[in-house]
Formats: C-alpha cells, structure tokens, sequence
C-alpha cells in the first residue's frame, strides 16, 4: 500500500509540475486552440498519457484491493457481517483471506457495469466513497475522543504512537473537517440540478444505513461483541520467512 502511494503520487506530481509552471492564464483559449488539438490527436502524446493513467490505475488498484480486503476480513471475524465465518477465513499456506480478497474483487466487478447503463448511478457510488470514508471516521473519532475526555491518560492502553497533549484539539480538528466533507459530499455538481445532474449519493448511503440497522436488529447485536484482539506471536516478517522456507 505504502510502496504505491508513493509510486502514484511521484507520477501524478511529475504530470502536475509542468502544467502548473507552463500553463498561462487564460485557459480557455489553450484549450480552444488549434495547436492544443493537434496535441491532444498526436498519437505518441496519447499514447503517453494512456500508459501513465493505466499504470498509476494499476497501483492504485491493487493497493485498494489489499485495503478493502484486509478489512473485510477483519470485521468479519468480529461477527459483523453476513458470511462471516467465510470472509474471516486466512489461508493458511500464503496466510492470505483469500474469501475476503475473492469478496472484494466480486463486488468491484459487480459495481463496474453500473456506468455502461447509468453515469448518474455510477456518480452516486463515486460520491459515496468520500461520505463512507468520511462517516466512518467521524464514528471512531468520536468514540476515541470521549475515551480521552472521560478516562484518565494513565488508564488508556495507548499505543505506539501518541501526540500528547495536541491529541484533542488534532481530534477535535478532524471531526470538524470530515463533517464538513461528508456535508459537501452529498451536494450536486452543478446548481439547480435535473435528473441527469442530481446527486444521488445521499440515497444510496440512506439505503446502506437502512440495511446495516436491519442487519444489526436481526442478528448482529446477538453475534457483535466489538474488537477481537489477538495475540498470536506472529509478526510480518515472520510471516513471510514461514511462507518463503515451508
């Protein structure tokens, strides 16, 4: 994940410097010229461009293939999902969820086709991922935050990392500003928007919300006990010796 963060951003950056250097004021008119369209129907130009949008997409990708699978599966072995006795499941020859990474991959492919048939639905979904990411954090922000307030800093198993005194107001500050995001969010691209130009995010994330509180009705506060924290012994590079000597 690490390793294609800064594959992407070094890429993207190289791309954004000379536009930003060399771009003049009026854009407009660059656009609009001929010279401009001349470039944009050279075929070495554009091949140039397609290969560095498909091979930052191609790292990206996989780095939030490995995200979004990794924390299926975590999840599911807290009993917090339908299927969980499956997605919880880690090979134990690569020490890999295979079901939460072959989950992952299903879903991607399932939501892909949505902008063949829909760009209006498929905006929906792209919408959404800022909402989620954004509500999510707030939830465990602000459950740590009134950790902090209401126990004492000598009975908090902190861990590795720990910014002090500064851990309020930079908690304070976050939850401000992904309130702020996940408010924006939801908002159409344009005013006075039409059926074709309306934001449908705000749908979709109600109807996420309705089938998570069903699900928790019906089974998962009967099955969720919160965290499963485990102690195993192992670490990463112990993993990788046991899968390179097996």
């Amino acid at each position: 994940m690490g390793v294609s963060n800064i594959l992407n951003g070094a890429m993207g950056l190289a791309m954004l410097l000379p536009l930003l250097f060399y771009i003049p004021n009026d854009v407009d008119s660059v656009l609009n010229s001929e010279t401009y369209s001349r470039l944009l129907q050279a075929d070495n130009f554009c091949h140039l461009q397609t290969y560095i949008i498909i091979i930052t997409e191609i790292f990206t990708s996989v780095g939030a293939l490995a995200t979004a699978s990794r924390m299926l599966s975590a999840f599911a072995r807290e009993e917090g999902l339908p299927g969980s006795r499956y997605l919880a499941r880690v090979d134990g020859r690569t020490y890999l969820p295979l079901y939460a990474i072959g989950a992952t991959v299903l879903i991607n492919l399932l939501l892909s086709p949505i902008n063949i048939g829909s760009s209006v639905g498929f905006g929906a979904f792209i919408s959404l991922i800022v909402a989620s990411y954004y509500s999510s954090f707030i939830l465990s922000a602000v459950v740590m935050l009134h950790k902090r307030l209401t126990t004492p800093a000598n009975e908090i198993p902190w861990g590795p990392f720990r910014l002090g005194l500064w851990g309020v107001p930079v908690t304070v500050g976050a939850i401000a500003y992904s309130i702020l995001g996940t408010f924006f969010s939801m908002w159409p691209t344009a005013n006075y928007p039409n059926f074709e130009s309306m934001n449908y995010g705000i749908l979709v994330f109600g109807v996420i919300l309705l089938f998570a509180g069903v699900f928790w009705l019906m089974n998962g506060r009967k099955t969720y006990t919160g965290p499963v924290i485990e102690t195993t012994g192992w670490f990463p590079r112990d993993i990788l010796m046991a899968w390179l000597f097996r």
